[in-house]
């Protein structure tokens, strides 16, 4: 989905370009198909060499006793 979004947004750039040269329009629609086709690189690169990317830091793993440690009253 993403690389044909790309191709569609390359292509309406193209056609914004020949039709008014001095426009920015053009540009932006560049810049748009970059940023989708980067997008779905680094979202679909991953995957192909099945490899998974987290964006998360590991946060170490706290028991459930310890947590609730503190509002248990031992007597």
């Amino acid at each position: 989905m993403g690389f044909a979004l790309s191709i569609l947004t390359a292509s309406l750039g193209v056609q914004q370009f020949f039709t008014k040269i001095i426009a920015f329009q053009w540009i932006f629609a560049f810049t748009i198909m970059g940023t989708l086709f980067l997008a779905t690189l680094v979202v679909g690169i991953p995957e192909l060499i099945g490899k998974e990317i987290s964006f998360r830091r590991e946060q170490s793993v706290v028991p459930a006793d310890q947590e609730r440690a503190p509002l248990l009253q031992d007597n």
